[in-house]
């Protein structure tokens, strides 16, 4: 699932000098972070960026995928 922002939600994320249109922004939705120590949570963070780094380098992940995990912004929303 990729999904564009419009100029107008980058904007209102990243300010208005940051919103050049080329970004990529990744939206995380997860339940994981229920119930966990706040101690655990960084390392759950790095898990998924080195999820994202390997789909962007593996054979594994076919190359028509690969360009959907190139990002430069999260959005991360937790329960």
């Amino acid at each position: 699932l990729k999904l564009r922002l419009d100029k107008s939600l980058q904007q209102c994320i990243l300010g208005p000098t940051q919103a050049s249109g080329k970004e990529q922004v990744g939206l995380i939705i997860s339940e994981r972070f229920v119930n966990l120590p706040l101690e655990v949570i960084p390392a759950m963070h790095n898990v998924i960026l080195e999820d994202i780094t390997w789909s962007c380098s593996t054979e594994y992940c076919p190359p028509e995928e690969r360009p959907f995990y190139f990002f430069t912004h999260f959005i991360c929303l937790a329960r």
